[in-house]
């Protein structure tokens, strides 16, 4: 009996679909609060990451205008690297890693598991 070969195809999928297999999800913890935050885009920056993440937790918090902090510094908690905010996040993070979001250039004690 002959065998029956199929062939599989190896192109490479469409932009839009291969964008939305890959979209990059970060943890992030403000104020000891933690927010999973998807990047809106593969080059979104580590400001815009923050900025949602900082927007996440005033929602939560339900916080007026006057008590919102914009002013803020990211660190990887693996390692404890300052991440620049004009940097990429596809550059920068990885899917699922964790980020500490602090005040300034505060220092941010390491994660603890």
């Amino acid at each position: 009996m002959p065998l029956k070969i199929s062939m599989i195809s190896t192109s490479k999928p469409a932009e839009s679909s291969s964008y939305l297999c890959t979209m990059r999800c970060v943890s992030v913890c403000v104020r000891g609060e933690w927010f999973r935050v998807p990047c809106s885009s593969p080059s979104a920056s580590v400001q815009s990451l923050g900025s949602e993440a900082l927007r996440r937790y005033h929602e939560a918090k339900k916080m007026d205008g006057r008590d919102r902090d914009m002013e803020f510094s990211m660190r990887r908690c693996w390692c404890g690297e300052l991440l620049h905010p004009d940097d990429r996040t596809e550059d920068v993070l990885k899917d699922n890693d964790f980020v500490h979001l602090g005040k300034g250039l505060q220092l941010i004690p390491a994660c603890s598991w």
